[in-house]
């Protein structure tokens, strides 16, 4: 006769626990999201073509509000879409928001895979 020896071991958090944990976790990712997310869309707002990027040289002071970083991003966004640059923030802070409330987004890659192609398409 074949027995199975199952050794439980006693949880280590209470039922319920790892659940609230997770809401928490998924909630501080789109924290970090919504962060980051604004400092891109201050970056893109703030772009100044004078600024040093890919393309520009320059020993004059970086006007870009997140600094030289976000001026490299800036100017990487502005080439690739134009006006449309924006929109990459916007997404990422719905995202963020969805995610502070406690809801993971559904079919992520899918809807990041239509989006940059619509940006391209644009």
């Amino acid at each position: 006769m074949a027995q199975t020896s199952a050794k439980m071991r006693p949880a280590f958090l209470p039922d319920g626990a790892l659940d609230g944990l997770k809401r928490r976790a998924v909630e501080a990712a789109g924290a970090l999201v919504v962060a980051f997310a604004a400092i891109l869309l201050a970056a893109v707002a703030t772009y100044t073509p004078s600024d040093p990027s890919f393309d520009v040289a320059t020993d004059g002071a970086v006007r870009n509000l997140t600094g030289r970083p976000g001026a490299y991003a800036a100017d990487l966004l502005v080439q690739l879409f134009g006006l449309a640059a924006i929109l990459p923030s916007l997404l990422l802070g719905a995202w963020g928001v969805q995610m502070l409330r406690s809801k993971a987004p559904t079919s992520m890659w899918f809807r990041s895979l239509i989006f940059i192609a619509s940006l391209f398409a644009a």
